[in-house]
């Protein structure tokens, strides 16, 4: 997990950055943080804490059999990826990117069915 102190920009020091990745005419004031310069995720893929990704994970545990050791090693790598913690600067297309490497790290599960299941949720 990172260690930054995680101190507020403030209002007045607020940057201008696209909210839409498609479209950079479409602008809005981000705050970040000072001490490690992460700026906030403004745009419509709102990221999701680690619980959605645990209900996801039991769905997966549960359509595809998966051994309890497979189910420990995901979740332990899951615990230790900064995405699903802090979610600052982060947005759901990192988390979901980073979340299928995960289960394809431990499982012979194809693409299309993580995400279906993500979707799904």
């Amino acid at each position: 997990m990172n260690s930054c102190e995680h101190k507020n920009c403030g209002r007045e020091k607020n940057v201008w950055f696209p909210i839409k990745d498609n479209n950079p005419s479409d602008i809005l004031l981000h705050s970040w943080y000072i001490h490690c310069g992460k700026i906030k995720n403004m745009t419509e893929y709102k990221p999701h804490r680690l619980g959605f990704w645990l209900n996801i994970l039991s769905k997966i545990v549960k359509s595809n059999s998966l051994k309890e050791v497979q189910k420990r090693l995901i979740l332990k790598n899951l615990e230790k990826n900064d995405c699903f913690f802090d979610l600052y600067n982060v947005n759901e297309k990192m988390q979901i990117k980073a979340f299928k490497k995960i289960i394809e790290k431990f499982c012979l599960i194809s693409e299309n069915s993580v995400e279906s299941l993500i979707y799904s949720s």
